[in-house]
């Protein structure tokens, strides 16, 4: 088997294992989950949908191709310092904490999202691209979704479809990012269309 194949295989293990322990408001401490510092640099999961709380937290991982994704936990990704893209085709919601403090983030993709709670992108440092390709809007609720990321200083963007440009310029909380709001399809540079 190649390293990838045997770090694959165990990551599989430990994820199942981690996403069993239920959410606490602390989380899960390094000593519970040993793994945070290994060099699993690639993961593929055709069928995982869950990440629990920290599940990839200070990981080294790279490349994540996890295509059944429906629900994340607070902190699943905090301090992935290396994974900068992330296609979500699955993934409905960030609920409060989801990506907080996930620093490598530049760009995230959202098929069909419907909702981002606060501390969604808390401490997102460079984030910079944000799509939405559900063909209705998408609920942000108050609070500091995106505080430290390049999307609250407005240097970076939000994508949504071009029918719903104007519905998200104008709908409650999103109206506070207006200037940044633009239409998927005039950007296939960032977005892919």
């Amino acid at each position: 088997m190649s390293n990838l194949t045997n770090n694959t295989a165990e990551l599989n293990k430990i994820l199942a294992a981690v996403n069993a322990l239920p959410d606490a408001s602390g989380g899960v401490s390094d000593a519970e989950v040993p793994w945070l510092t290994r060099e699993v640099t690639e993961y593929s999961n055709p069928t995982l949908t869950k990440l629990g709380a920290y599940a990839l937290s200070g990981t080294n991982v790279t490349s994540l191709n996890l295509p059944e994704l429906t629900t994340i936990a607070g902190y699943s990704f905090r301090e992935c310092m290396k994974l900068a893209n992330m296609v979500f085709p699955k993934l409905t919601e960030v609920p409060h904490n989801g990506c907080r403090e996930w620093k490598g983030l530049v760009k995230a993709d959202f098929h069909a999202l419907t909702a981002i709670r606060s501390n969604g992108f808390y401490q997102c440092t460079n984030l910079e691209a944000l799509i939405i390709r559900n063909p209705t809007l998408c609920t942000l609720t108050t609070g500091s979704v995106f505080t430290a990321s390049k999307i609250e200083a407005r240097t970076g963007g939000i994508y949504v479809p071009a029918s719903l440009v104007e519905t998200y310029r104008s709908a409650s909380n999103w109206s506070n990012y207006a200037e940044i709001i633009y239409a998927i399809e005039d950007y296939p540079e960032i977005t892919g269309g």
